[in-house]
């Protein structure tokens, strides 16, 4: 007779085995069809991607070879894009004009050269920021897409130049101290000397310092940079806020009249040449506190403003209340009273009058 609880155990044993073999061959193929969908779908994803940043690397190499340009080009002009208001000097911006300053607007012209430079790969940037490196923003998008997705990106940027634009602003505020340490100093050249640093007269290549001039053109190198110097090209109006008294004053008498001689100054205005009875005493007009109006009447002095033209001839073609300019000389031709005089010559510029006791000459004026 046959075990039926036997045969059954029998079949059971085959049965769950296989069961088992099944179950497993299902889940790992399941696991890996479903693995092999889900890292295609990643993988093509993933070329969107790739296309957009290889178009960001692609406008990130643009970027800083404009705004390279845009450094090269701003600091030859002074960071201007055109004729400064202060006017030029050998073709060079100047910064100020007296006490006025025109310094530019860097972040505007930093601005217009860099869209320029990008030869219309503008993205329209905007709020560029050079203090840490060189950004800007954009509103423009775009997308890349496929039949597994869409990527979209923007064209913000923030690239390391190894520059910053930010070096004007130490420029400006050493050529404002600069200008208001050495306007007033007499012997120019040495004040720039001492203070000047590492700046080169003119040219950073041939160095030239322009004598008997207030405007005084400069240039600034930068550090030394992967792709070369930024030199900074601008000059600054050291015109003092009041002229230089005169030196080397002289007076001889030609035919019936006296010529008074000074030192051509570096600023030319209007000369007054003063005439005082030299029985006053040389001390009382010498001293600090003298004043021209507060001379009494009953001592015969005067004054005779006049001009210097260009013209040098000789003395002897010289003509009464003329003034001439001959190389480094001023000479003016002034009619006069007889008598014993002191003379001294002062230069007004601007309403503003030179020291005229600085220096005085003691001379005899006869009537012919």
């Amino acid at each position: 007779m046959t075990n039926k609880k036997g045969l059954v155990l029998y079949w059971i044993v085959p049965v769950v085995i296989f069961a088992l073999i099944l179950f497993t061959v299902i889940v790992v193929r399941t696991t890996s069809l479903q693995t092999t969908v889900g890292g295609d779908w990643a993988f093509n994803f993933l070329d969107n991607v790739y296309d957009a940043e290889e178009e960001l690397l692609v406008q990130d190499l643009l970027i800083k070879k404009s705004a390279w340009k845009t450094a090269v080009e701003l600091s030859s002009s002074g960071g201007q894009v055109a004729e400064s208001d202060c006017g030029t000097i050998d073709d060079i911006n100047v910064w100020n004009k007296k006490e006025e300053w025109c310094l530019p607007d860097v972040s505007t012209n930093v601005l217009n050269k860099f869209v320029e430079h990008l030869e219309g790969n503008d993205k329209g940037y905007y709020d560029l920021d050079f203090t840490h490196g060189f950004s800007g923003k954009s509103d423009q998008k775009d997308v890349v897409s496929n039949d597994k997705g869409t990527y979209t990106y923007s064209y913000n940027f923030d690239v390391d130049l190894g520059y910053s634009f930010s070096g004007y602003d130490e420029l400006f505020e050493k050529s404002q101290r600069f200008v208001f340490e050495c306007r007033n100093v007499r012997d120019l050249k040495s004040c720039l000397e001492d203070k000047r640093g590492n700046w080169k007269f003119t040219s950073c290549e041939n160095e030239a310092f322009r004598f008997g001039h207030v405007k005084i053109p400069f240039c600034a190198r930068s550090s030394k940079l992967p792709e070369g110097f930024v030199d900074y090209s601008f000059a600054l109006d050291f015109t003092p806020t009041t002229p230089f008294s005169l030196e080397n004053v002289d007076a001889v008498q030609e035919r019936d009249f006296l010529v008074v001689t000074v030192d051509k100054p570096t600023i030319i205005g209007d000369f007054t040449v003063y005439f005082i009875d030299s029985a006053y005493g040389r001390d009382l007009i010498t001293s600090d506190s003298f004043d021209w109006n507060s001379v009494p009447s009953i001592v015969s002095h005067y004054k005779i403003t006049m001009s210097a033209s260009s013209l040098c001839p000789d003395f002897s073609q010289m003509v009464a209340g003329a003034g001439y300019t001959c190389s480094d000389k001023i000479h003016l031709a002034v009619s006069h009273s007889p008598g014993n005089y002191f003379v001294m010559v002062s230069n007004t510029r601007d309403g503003k009058e030179s020291q005229f006791n600085a220096e005085i000459v003691e001379t005899v004026l006869s009537t012919s």
